[in-house]
């Protein structure tokens, strides 16, 4: 049996990661311009462009590669849509969000035929707790060191400081037996609302920070989605298409917005929205 020596695998990586960024962007980029220019999106050609893709890129789904990219994008692109929160908004439907968080979570499971025992609603709780005090105490040091008007040492250096805090805040959570995305997403709410707390970073320092995070979520979601393309068994899909579709077409047009729907009764400012 023959494998590829250190240097060939390191090659075919780097390639992959290269074809990943590149497609991602050109696809990215058409979708763009056809929703700029509001014509028909041309499918079969983009089809073709994904297929191609997916037929250069070679990254195993049980190699290390792969799971670390999966994890660490998702936490990213978590960390990312938590920093996009504020807490100006979220007082205006809090009752909603919170309806959802908790009720939503059965109503969408009952519907979608998914039954939750008392010990696993029990552990998930106790999951999403920890992690959301785990993620609120990194981010408030975060914040410390990067926008306190004393401690911010770390200002200069605040994207590398976000990149080591939302693995950290993942692996702390994880070592407590609790949700280390639940930890990552309060970690990025903690950093986006931080002048709720009192900490204003210098304004170009700030903008440098935004933009690092846009970036770096924008790499992510393309590195995510591509791979898992890359990854999608047609023969599988042909097998079991129909109940799939159904089970999609249940949770997206019945469940969810059943959902919303019900949560969202009891808050008036949520309905006005």
């Amino acid at each position: 049996m023959i494998t590829a020596s250190a240097p060939e695998i390191a090659k075919q990586t780097l390639m992959s990661g290269g074809l990943i960024l590149a497609i991602g962007t050109v696809i990215g980029f058409a979708a763009q311009k056809n929703k700029n220019s509001r014509r028909r999106p041309v499918s079969c050609r983009r089809h073709r462009n994904r297929s191609a893709g997916a037929g250069l890129i070679d990254i195993k789904a049980d190699s290390a590669l792969y799971q670390i990219i999966l994890l660490f994008g998702a936490s990213y692109i978590l960390f990312d849509g938590g920093a996009s929160l504020r807490f100006a908004a979220l007082k205006q439907v809090w009752i909603t969000i919170v309806i959802i968080s908790t009720a939503g979570i059965l109503i969408t499971g009952t519907v979608a035929g998914a039954a939750a025992l008392g010990a696993s609603l029990f552990d998930l709780l106790k999951q999403s707790l920890i992690g959301i005090v785990a993620g609120g105490v990194l981010g408030y040091l975060a914040a410390l060191l990067i926008a306190h008007e004393r401690w911010s040492f770390l200002a200069e250096y605040a994207p590398v400081v976000t990149l080591v805090s939302v693995i950290g805040a993942y692996f702390v959570a994880d070592g407590l037996q609790a949700s280390g995305f639940m930890a990552v997403f309060v970690f990025g709410m903690v950093i986006g609302n931080k002048d709720a707390f009192g900490f204003k970073m210098v304004e170009a320092e700030a903008q440098k920070l935004d933009e690092f995070v846009m970036t770096t979520a924008f790499i992510m979601r393309l590195f995510i989605f591509i791979l898992l393309g890359s990854q999608v068994d047609f023969h599988l899909m042909a097998q079991y298409w129909f109940g799939g579709v159904i089970v999609v077409a249940v949770l997206m047009l019945l469940a969810r917005p059943l959902t919303v729907f019900l949560c969202a009764l009891p808050d008036r400012r949520a309905l006005e929205l």
